[in-house]
């Protein structure tokens, strides 16, 4: 549920209103990069915007993460 991912912190507190639930998108994603030349030069663009961030090794995401981790 997206207000429980707001309340823990998951995603930024007032902007569950703008989130919108896809399912699988992934799978969606990996099709239009194999059949559609506009979706992957589409893809190509996110992809010169977005950073890896690695936070399974960072002591204070994991402690953040578990002491948020009360769902109602």
């Amino acid at each position: 549920h997206v207000g429980n991912a707001e309340r823990i912190g998951l995603i930024p507190a007032g902007v569950s209103e703008r989130v919108m639930v896809v399912g699988n998108a992934s799978l969606a994603g990996a099709v239009r990069f194999l059949i559609d030349e506009q979706g992957r030069e589409e893809i190509r663009q996110i992809l010169e915007r977005c950073d890896y961030v690695e936070l399974s090794s960072n002591a204070d995401f994991a402690t953040g993460y578990v002491e948020r981790m009360i769902f109602e």
